[in-house]
C-alpha cells in the first residue's frame, strides 16, 4: 500500500490510481483521502459512496481509478452582429448566362425606409473558467468582437445595441464596419465644366459623360462613361458603356462593357462584358470577362480569373497575377505613407505646443516671483508712510526708492500679464489646429485596420478559367510561382500546384 500513489494528468483535470486486485480489497476511504491530499488534490474527489461501491467489482490484475474529476472550462462567446439588409456590396451584378450584364437592373442596390433595424448586436456569453483537481483556475480567452458603428444617416439604440435608419436611403456597411444610410443625388447630363467635380456623400446617378479630369466621389456611382476621370467609391460603380484614360477607386464591385488605358483598384470583382486593354487592374475579388478580350494588360486578381481571350498576335503580353493581392499591398503602403505624414504634422504640433506651455509655466513663475516682490514692497511703503521724527530725512529717501521699484515692478507685471494673454491665445489656437490632425491621425489608423482585418477574412484563389485562347507569350504569376506561356492554350483551367519537391507551378 505504501507504492500507491496518484498520478495527475498534464492538463490537471484528473487524478488516477493503478492498483492491484489485492491493493483495492485493502484500500479504504480515509486512505484514499489521505492520499489525495498528500498529492494536493482540493476539487472533484470522488465521493465514498462511490468508492466504496466501485472497489468491489474491480476484479482485473491490475485496475486503474479515475478518483478526481476538475472542471473543464466553457468558452465564451463573441458578440456578434447581424445586419438586416444586403451587405455584400463586393459581389457582383447581374450577369445573364451567355456573359452579357444587365445594366438596367439596378435592384442589388438596397433601400431602407427612415426607422428601418438595420442591424443588431447579439450580446456576448460569458466564459466559464475550468478548475484543475488540485485547486488551480483554468482561464479561457475572453471573447472579444466588433462593436457596433453608427455613421451618417442612422442612430444607435440608448443601449447601443441596435441601428436603426434616420433617413430613406441605400444602407451601407463600410470596410471598418460603420453602417450609413446613404442619399442619392441625379445629374441629368455630363460631369464636366457645367457641374465641376461631385463629391458626394451618398449614391450619385449620372445619366451622362464623366469628362477629363473631373473627380466623382461618393458611394455608389453610375454613369454612361469615363473620359479621362477620376473615380473614387465606397461601395460599387456601373459604367454603362466604357472607361477610358480614367482612374478608378471603389470599395465594392466595378462593372463596364470595355476599358482602355485605364487604372481600376478594386476591393470586389471586376466585370468587363467586351474587351479591356492598355490597362492595369489591382483586385481584391474576381476578374470576369467571358465574352471579350484582354489585350496588352497587367491584371491582379486575389480571388481569379474567369475570362474568355487573353492577347493578340501583335500586341504586348498580357501579365495576370493570380492570387496575389498587389491591390491591398498598394492600399495599405499609401496609408502607411499617410500615416507616417500626418504623424509627423502631429509630432511637429505637439513639439511646438509643449514648448509654448513651457514658456508658459517659466513666464507664470517669474510673475509670481513679481507679485510676491509687489506685495513685499507695498508693506515696505506702508510702515514708510508712518511718522517718524527721528528718520525723517531717511524714510523720505527710502520711500521713493520703493515707489520708484513698485511702478517698475508693477509695469513688469502688466507686459508678462500681456505676455500670459498672448501665450495662452497661441497655445489655444494650436490645440485647435491639433485636433483635426489627431482626429486625421485617428481616422486613417482606423482605415489601415480595417483594410488588415478584412484581408485576413479574403481567401484567395489562383486560378485561370478561360473558355477562349491564352496566346503565347502571357505571363502568369502567382503567390509561389511564375510561367510565361510557351504556346497558346485554349480552353485553360489553370492554377498553381504544391510538387513533391516542395516547389510551386502553374499548371
Amino acid at each position: 500500500m505504501e507504492n500507491l500513489q496518484i498520478q495527475i494528468s498534464e492538463d490537471g483535470l484528473s487524478a488516477t490510481l493503478t492498483l492491484t486486485r489485492a491493493e483495492a480489497g485493502a484500500l479504504t476511504y480515509p486512505h484514499l483521502r489521505y492520499m489525495a491530499t498528500q498529492s494536493g488534490i482540493v476539487f472533484g474527489l470522488a465521493d465514498e459512496t462511490w468508492f466504496t461501491t466501485l472497489l468491489p467489482q474491480l476484479d482485473k490484475p491490475t485496475n486503474t481509478l479515475q478518483v478526481a474529476h476538475g472542471r473543464k472550462p466553457v468558452p465564451g462567446r463573441a458578440p456578434t452582429l447581424q445586419y438586416h439588409f444586403e451587405t455584400d456590396y463586393l459581389c457582383a451584378g447581374q450577369i445573364s448566362a451567355d456573359g452579357r450584364i444587365d445594366y438596367k437592373n439596378r435592384g442589388t442596390i438596397p433601400f431602407t425606409r427612415e426607422g428601418t433595424l438595420l442591424a443588431e448586436m447579439i450580446p456576448s456569453v460569458m466564459e466559464t473558467p475550468g478548475i484543475t483537481v488540485q485547486g488551480k483556475e483554468i482561464k479561457t480567452p475572453v471573447p472579444t468582437g466588433q462593436m457596433l458603428s453608427a455613421g451618417p444617416g442612422t442612430s444607435l439604440s440608448p443601449d447601443n445595441l441596435a441601428i436603426y435608419a434616420a433617413r430613406d436611403g441605400s444602407p451601407h456597411l463600410a470596410l471598418d464596419g460603420t453602417v450609413s444610410v446613404a442619399p442619392e443625388i441625379l445629374i441629368e447630363g455630363d460631369v464636366g465644366l457645367r457641374t465641376g467635380h461631385i463629391i458626394f456623400n451618398g449614391n450619385i446617378l449620372i445619366k451622362g459623360v464623366v469628362h477629363e479630369g473631373f473627380r466623382v466621389q461618393g458611394m455608389h456611382i453610375t454613369a454612361r462613361a469615363l473620359k479621362g476621370a477620376i473615380i473614387q467609391a465606397s461601395s460599387g460603380v456601373m459604367i454603362t458603356e466604357g472607361i477610358i484614360d480614367s482612374q478608378v477607386s471603389v470599395e465594392g464591385s466595378l462593372q463596364a462593357k470595355y476599358v482602355s488605358n485605364s487604372q481600376i483598384d478594386a476591393f470586389g470583382d471586376v466585370i468587363i462584358a467586351h474587351e479591356i486593354m492598355d490597362s492595369n487592374l489591382r483586385l481584391s475579388g474576381r476578374f470576369v470577362n467571358k465574352r471579350g478580350e484582354i489585350i496588352s494588360s497587367e491584371i491582379a486578381a486575389l480571388k481569379g480569373f474567369f475570362i474568355k481571350n487573353v492577347g493578340t498576335g501583335v500586341s504586348r503580353p498580357c501579365h495576370l497575377k493570380i492570387g496575389v493581392n498587389d491591390h491591398v499591398k498598394n492600399v495599405l503602403t499609401n496609408l502607411t505613407i499617410r500615416l507616417k505624414s500626418a504623424k509627423e504634422k502631429l509630432d511637429k504640433e505637439q513639439l511646438l505646443l509643449t514648448g509654448l506651455e513651457s514658456r508658459l509655466i517659466t513666464l507664470q513663475s517669474k510673475t509670481a516671483s513679481l507679485v510676491s516682490m509687489h506685495e513685499q514692497l507695498l508693506r515696505d511703503e506702508a510702515g514708510l508712510k508712518q511718522p517718524d521724527r527721528e528718520r525723517k530725512d531717511e524714510n523720505k529717501h527710502q520711500l521713493f526708492a520703493t515707489q520708484k521699484k513698485l511702478h517698475a515692478v508693477d509695469t513688469q507685471i502688466h507686459e508678462h500679464f500681456t505676455q500670459d494673454d498672448a501665450l495662452c491665445d497661441s497655445i489655444d489656437r494650436m490645440k485647435e489646429t491639433i485636433v483635426p490632425l489627431e482626429k486625421a491621425w485617428a481616422e486613417l489608423q482606423k482605415q489601415y485596420h480595417a483594410v488588415a482585418s478584412w484581408t485576413t477574412k479574403q481567401g484567395k484563389r489562383p486560378e485561370v478559367h478561360s473558355s477562349g485562347l491564352l496566346m503565347e507569350g502571357t505571363i502568369l504569376t502567382g503567390p509561389n510561382s511564375r510561367r510565361v506561356l510557351s504556346r497558346d492554350i485554349s480552353h485553360a483551367k489553370l492554377k498553381e500546384h504544391v510538387l513533391e519537391d516542395g516547389t510551386h507551378k502553374i499548371m
